[in-house]
């Protein structure tokens, strides 16, 4: 197996993962401690904000941070899904593709992006001179992108990217509604 076969089965894992953690809006916290544990497990340090008091829900936003010096990279993912938490989520790997079985959602809207960044830290976090980036996992966004609203952070960002498109890879979304 080469390297990018090997990147491409942890993506795959950790999402798998991640998409059988319910996590409905309002009710992120379980997920939010995984991807903090997952964190820490590769030393990369994070703190959840106070937001999720002030939306109805029951866990912060997920702040990590790496790297010191410029630019400054901000890339953001929600945690949230649209289903409600009740029916157990299987996913089924065939091939190239990962579905559900049938019975509940999938849950890819944004886990996949949760997946992808997640990763991209663990190898960022192996450079010796890395840009600084930092990674939010908002909470709320499928009811009304509440989380990442009311994110205050010290730095000052040169770039953002909201991980979160309906396009396969590659494509680049410049422009969306809100």
């Amino acid at each position: 197996m080469d390297l990018s076969a090997k990147k491409q089965k942890a993506i795959v894992a950790i999402f798998c993962e991640l998409v059988k953690i319910p996590s409905p809006s309002g009710n992120e916290q379980e997920v939010i401690r995984f991807i903090k544990h997952y964190l820490a497990k590769y030393g990369i340090k994070s703190y959840s904000d106070n937001v999720g008091r002030k939306i109805d829900s029951n866990s912060g936003n997920l702040i990590a941070k790496i790297g010191h010096k410029k630019p400054i990279l901000l890339f953001v993912a929600h945690v949230d899904t649209v289903e409600d938490g009740k029916k157990k989520i299987r996913p089924i790997i065939q091939k190239n593709r990962i579905t559900s079985d049938g019975k509940s959602i999938l849950g890819s809207d944004d886990k996949a992006g949760v997946a992808a960044l997640l990763e991209a830290l663990k190898e960022l976090r192996q450079e010796r001179s890395p840009p600084t980036v930092i990674a939010v996992f908002a909470i709320r966004e499928e009811s009304g992108v509440m989380g990442v609203k009311l994110l205050k952070l010290k730095e000052k960002v040169d770039f953002a990217f909201d991980i979160d498109g309906s396009y396969s890879p590659g494509k680049f979304i410049h422009k969306a509604l809100g």
